[in-house]
């Protein structure tokens, strides 16, 4: 069976046959393929071998994939059309505990107030030109070691916290709150979009927002706590990432490279699928002449065009809501504020050790110091003294000179 798309596998034709060690490898392109046509192909004598490695190459790298993933885990990625797909499986077949961590299917309402406060990685440039020696530091697969801490579950309890300016250290959900910035000195934990970008500001006045009660810090903010939801807690995806993270490192030692994928595409997804949005999602719908089913979305302003072929088929393009139902918003949310959380206190520990930030990005610092000189940095952040082990920092210069000097050794 041929698809027009299967992203399960993000990397070009070339390293996927490279990495998995398949028969027919990806041959260097040795013509112009914006000279060739439908009239002159034939002409290209290179063209066939060329061709056949391709497609031939495919099929070899998707099969030893499959096969390994399936022997594995069992299974069958030939029904999963995305990474997020593949771990997804993965979870619910090999993990997921329902009696004892049951994730509940939000209501259109819960899925908003959490959907408020959701946010991606933190992206700060603090320091524009020229900033002379610096280090390059990034977490090793930060939201899968994060993600192994406490998480939502369980059926939300609604609460109205009325205006009160301190919750309950136990509370452990979503909150809305007014929010007013009372230490200016700190960097911020709380994030707001405006203008298409995340941003931490400095709240002067009285400001409404949403967010993940981990978040809370009454040492940087004043708040009047409005409403909440509350959920049950539980550490329900640590097993999962945690062997996701180390069956990668097994398979890959083992040579088994369509596994060692798998395990890295499955850690690394495993937390986007529980954040899908369902509604109001772009689709097509097609349906014969005389079915009347677009009807529907025309009434509602949600047909967006029709196109009927020789046949009488219509392929409607319609706003539609997804039938998905086990994913909650609510543990997205969570892991990317983790996410957050612990990349604010790498660059607070950093300023308070007197260094500079320059840059941050989602899972990484530039900045001016070298952790190796502040050993309370070394044993908080990079405990296994390179950054090997999940969720510990390792300094991508290093690695980056390294294989220089190994090219040019070579």
């Amino acid at each position: 069976i041929f698809r027009d798309s299967c992203r399960i596998l993000p990397m070009s034709l070339e390293k996927l046959c490279e990495e998995l060690d398949v028969k027919h490898k990806k041959l260097k392109e040795t013509v112009n393929h914006d000279q060739i046509t439908l009239e002159n192909y034939m002409t290209f004598p290179q063209l066939p071998k060329y061709l056949t490695h391709d497609v031939f190459g495919l099929l070899e790298a998707m099969l030893k994939f499959n096969k390994q993933v399936y022997e594995d885990l069992e299974i069958d990625v030939t029904k999963c059309y995305t990474g997020a797909s593949l771990s997804k499986s993965n979870f619910f077949r090999n993990y997921y505990q329902k009696n004892k961590y049951p994730v509940f299917t939000l209501t259109n309402e819960h899925d908003k107030f959490i959907r408020d406060g959701y946010c991606g990685g933190r992206v700060e440039c603090f320091k524009m030109g020229a900033v002379g020696k610096c280090y390059y530091y990034d977490f090793t697969s930060l939201y899968p070691a994060v993600a192994r801490q406490h998480l939502p579950y369980g059926k939300p309890e609604e609460i109205k916290f009325n205006n009160c300016p301190k919750i309950e250290r136990k509370f452990f959900g979503f909150v809305k709150c007014l929010v007013k910035t009372k230490d200016p000195s700190r960097l911020g934990k709380h994030a707001v979009i405006r203008d298409s970008r995340l941003i931490f500001p400095v709240f002067e006045n009285w400001t409404e927002i949403n967010c993940f009660s981990m978040e809370i810090d009454y040492d940087i903010y004043d708040y009047q706590f409005l409403e909440g939801l509350k959920f049950d807690k539980g550490t329900f995806l640590s097993r999962f990432f945690t062997d996701a993270f180390n069956k990668k490192a097994k398979a890959k030692a083992d040579g088994l490279g369509g596994l060692a994928q798998a395990y890295k595409i499955i850690a690394n997804s495993g937390y986007g699928f529980w954040g899908i949005r369902t509604q109001n999602r772009d689709g097509v719908i097609i349906s014969n002449s005389e079915d009347k089913t677009y009807l529907k979305y025309l009434n509602s302003e949600k047909l967006v065009d029709v196109k009927e072929n020789a046949n009488g088929e219509l392929f409607c393009r319609v706003i539609k809501d997804l039938s998905i139902k086990d994913f909650n918003v609510g543990v997205a949310s969570a892991i990317s504020s983790y996410a957050r959380l612990r990349l604010q206190e790498l660059l607070q520990d950093i300023i308070d050790a007197g260094g500079e930030i320059h840059y941050c990005d989602t899972d990484s610092v530039i900045c001016n110091i070298n952790l190796n000189d502040y050993p309370d940095l070394l044993e908080k952040y990079q405990w296994d003294g390179d950054g090997s082990e999940l969720g510990s920092l390792k300094n991508e210069c290093d690695e980056a000179i390294a294989i220089l000097e190994n090219e040019s050794e070579e």
